[in-house]
């Protein structure tokens, strides 16, 4: 004698993109830096039945099995690891029940301050004439935030000059180069007076800091050589305006009988 047995096969077929019919939406945030097992958020709030049961929109070697984890009795989404927003900003899939209800997650990775503004180079050289006009640019390559909004760099200032106000730095609005305002934005060292290479020194020495608007703000500094050239700007000048000599009758010749000098505020030979 057979026996036969029925058994009811369950087909759940999950889309990997839109349209969802029917689907509802579940936003979470969650700061980056935390430990593993933090809890996310309660798949549950989303759901109008119990949550035993459920189908993940992506394979299990997705960096969503890998950083994410889901109860399967409760709905809790917890993490698995430490996350990093620098690295992924957010997490989407679908998760779909055994009764057919269907919810499109997005986990928002929020950013904290756990970066420093860093520049190209700890040392920076410029050149400047010193015929450069008031209000004269000079480009430096700004400080790099892997932090985004206010977390990356925000503001420029120039501290230890030698030189006084002859050299200050302007903050550039971050809209001049990304629409967007999410690069990390430069500065511009211009000059705010007239440059005299015979009375200033030759060689100007200040620190550009970089900061964020973190809570405690974050910083960093690079310094910067400002070499200030000199220019063919003075004629040489005789000591005297006029000279008196004397000679004696019959000097042989090659007799030196008077000596006459000049002097030049240029300290290089043009």
């Amino acid at each position: 004698m057979y026996q036969q047995s029925a058994y009811t096969l369950l087909i759940v077929v999950l889309l990997r993109s839109p349209p969802w019919a029917g689907a509802s939406n579940l936003t979470l945030s969650v700061p980056e830096g935390l430990p593993a097992h933090t809890v996310v958020g309660d798949l549950a709030t989303s759901l109008s039945g119990p949550t035993v049961g459920f189908f993940i929109s992506e394979s299990r070697d997705s960096h969503v099995f890998r950083d994410l984890e889901i109860d399967p009795e409760t709905g809790i989404i917890s993490t698995t690891t430490v996350l990093d927003r620098e690295t992924r900003d957010h997490y989407e899939f679908v998760v779909a029940t055994l009764d057919g209800e269907v919810v499109k997650v997005r986990i928002n990775v929020e950013d904290v301050n756990d970066h420093s503004p860093v520049f190209p180079s700890e040392e920076v050289d410029l050149r400047v004439s010193e015929f450069s006009p008031p209000g004269s640019r000079f480009h430096l390559e700004g400080a790099q935030d892997q932090d985004g909004g206010e977390f990356g760099t925000q503001g420029y200032r120039i501290r230890e000059a030698q030189m006084g106000e002859i050299f200050r730095l302007e903050q550039r609005s971050p809209d001049w180069d990304c629409p967007v305002g999410v690069d990390a934005h430069s500065g511009l060292v211009f000059t705010t007076g007239d440059l005299d290479w015979e009375r200033q020194p030759d060689v100007c020495l200040f620190l550009v800091m970089a900061e964020d608007q973190g809570e405690p703000a974050r910083s960093t500094s690079a310094t910067v050589s400002m070499v200030l050239e000199d220019v063919n700007d003075n004629e040489p000048a005789f000591q005297r305006r006029l000279y008196n000599a004397s000679l004696m009758e019959h000097s042989a010749p090659g007799t030196c009988f008077l000596q006459v000098r000049t002097q030049c505020l240029q300290k290089h030979t043009f």
